[in-house]
């Protein structure tokens, strides 16, 4: 039994190392997916978290910018115009060509211009 032992062992020895490489790999790599998951989770939320400040700011400034031009005496009246006619039966399509129109988007490209 001599030779065969020292050949057994000889195999066995190898492929315990082996075994053992393979467990320490899988734990590592285990370990390592569940960091980088982590560090990505936290970097994607503060990303996100950015983008819901920026936008909030953002929508606050549109509404700052929509109530200056609301408050436009010139853009009240034409609006108020604009709404008269549209509660008229059939006048709903030349609403955006009448006269009405097009001296509310001149007078807001004047507004933005000047905004």
């Amino acid at each position: 039994m001599g030779l065969l032992g020292v050949r057994t062992r000889t195999l066995l020895i190898p492929l315990a190392v082996a075994a053992g490489l393979v467990v320490t790999g899988l734990v590592l790599h285990t370990f390592s997916e569940r960091v980088l998951r982590q560090r990505v989770s936290e970097e994607l939320t503060t990303i996100l978290r950015a983008d819901v400040e920026a936008l909030s700011q953002w929508l606050t400034s549109q509404r700052a910018t929509a109530a200056h031009f609301a408050d436009d005496p010139r853009v009240r009246t034409l609006a108020s115009a604009l709404i008269r006619q549209a509660n008229e039966p059939d006048n709903l399509t030349s609403l955006t060509t009448s006269q009405e129109s097009r001296r509310l988007r001149t007078v807001l490209s004047a507004v933005v211009e000047s905004y």
